[in-house]
């Protein structure tokens, strides 16, 4: 049977389980895309953490790294903010 899509099975808790599992893709996407872009700078450590400038590379370089960087953990903080009240709305 083919998955329907988000409101139009006309199943609610369907509906909700594919809007739930989706929402965890995009959280999991955003987390490891902000993980991969620290990474490629060398950063250690987790989201919002201090990256040091690697030696040799130019500081225009870092900067728009560092700019990738903060956009994607933005978007991850985002995420987690959504997450929170959902599970604040929950209790």
């Amino acid at each position: 049977m083919p998955r329907p899509h988000i409101g139009l099975s006309g199943d609610f808790l369907w509906d909700r389980a594919a809007a739930t599992a989706a929402s965890r893709r995009r959280y999991a996407l955003s987390l490891s895309r902000a993980f991969a872009l620290r990474g490629k700078i060398g950063g250690q450590g987790g989201i919002g953490d201090y990256i040091l400038k690697p030696k040799g590379m130019h500081w225009r370089t870092f900067e728009r790294a560092m700019e990738r960087v903060n956009g994607a953990e933005e978007i991850v903080e985002a995420h987690t903010a959504l997450l929170l009240a959902r599970l604040q709305r929950s209790l």
